[in-house]
């Protein structure tokens, strides 16, 4: 009970914004029970925004270990180590997530990105495919990735299409220029032009 007390104060302190008050408390909530996956949580995402990422992925695997259920600090994990460029990791702890909630179309995200920064491209695009699917109307980086994606494996009719639906869904964003700049050049190189016409011709 003292240490639902102490979880309390530390949310408490966290909506008005300090957060060593906060970490105290969660502090003080974890020495009174080790296993509060949620105090964990609440710590490692402490630690992530004041960037000490050794500890807020301590945290992070305290709380998953705590609650193998508790979907919160996967998410977290998968975006830490995403910032991290650990991109192994970060495809490994998105994948638990989705084996625990195929719906988090964020954690499809993340899996995809790392896996595209992985060199695999195929597992990328799946990936990209099942975060497009989700409600992903916060997420118009989808379709920057998959044009990405279609970019690398010189499929230009659908990463030109992936482009326009970027731009659609959000004109201001923050891959808008990119994206207008990827398309003028899809539409003025002849080479892709024609590549994109002309059907593939099987090697005889």
């Amino acid at each position: 009970a003292s240490s639902r007390k102490e979880f309390d104060r530390a949310e408490k302190e966290l909506r008005g914004n300090h957060t060593d008050a906060a970490r105290e408390h969660l502090q003080k909530a974890i020495a009174g029970y080790d296993k509060y996956a949620a105090a964990w949580n609440a710590l490692g995402r402490i630690y992530s925004s004041t960037h000490n990422p050794d500890k807020a992925r301590e945290a992070f695997q305290k709380a998953i270990a705590a609650d193998p259920q508790y979907t919160p600090p996967y998410l977290a994990l998968a975006t830490l180590e995403m910032e991290s460029t650990r991109y192994e990791e970060a495809v490994d702890a998105a994948s638990k997530l989705l084996a625990l909630d195929s719906s988090i179309s964020y954690a499809s995200f993340l899996k995809a990105v790392g896996n595209f920064n992985l060199n695999r491209l195929d597992d990328a695009e799946k990936d990209a495919r099942e975060a497009e699917k989700g409600e992903h109307e916060n997420l118009p980086q989808v379709h920057a990735l998959l044009a990405q994606i279609f970019l690398q494996k010189q499929d230009y009719p659908r990463a030109a299409a992936q482009m326009r639906t970027y731009l659609q869904e959000s004109p201001q964003g923050q891959f808008a220029e990119q994206m207008k700049k990827d398309l003028e050049q899809i539409k003025n190189a002849p080479a892709i032009e024609a590549a994109t016409e002309a059907p593939p011709v099987a090697a005889t």
